[in-house]
């Protein structure tokens, strides 16, 4: 059963993927973190989720684009 806890957490694991492809850093180890792992793994094999979790690929797309913007807006500020 989903509770809020998983949802909230779950939300995020698109963009924990994408952290962990960009920066190159492995947030969720499998040895460190098991549990964890597993429940990520779990929880994204659920139809429901399947149906409405982003792919870490667009997601990774979408933050490239979006720090261009922000690092844009950063430099015409300065």
């Amino acid at each position: 059963m989903a509770t809020i806890q998983h949802i909230v957490l779950g939300s995020l694991l698109g963009w924990l993927r994408v952290l962990e492809r960009l920066a190159e850093v492995k947030l969720l180890h499998p040895s460190k973190t098991p549990k964890l792992v597993a429940w990520a793994q779990s929880f994204c094999k659920d139809e429901a989720v399947k149906e409405v979790m982003p792919e870490t690929d667009k997601l990774a797309e979408f933050a490239k684009v979006i720090h261009a913007r922000m690092r844009a807006a950063s430099a015409a500020s300065h």
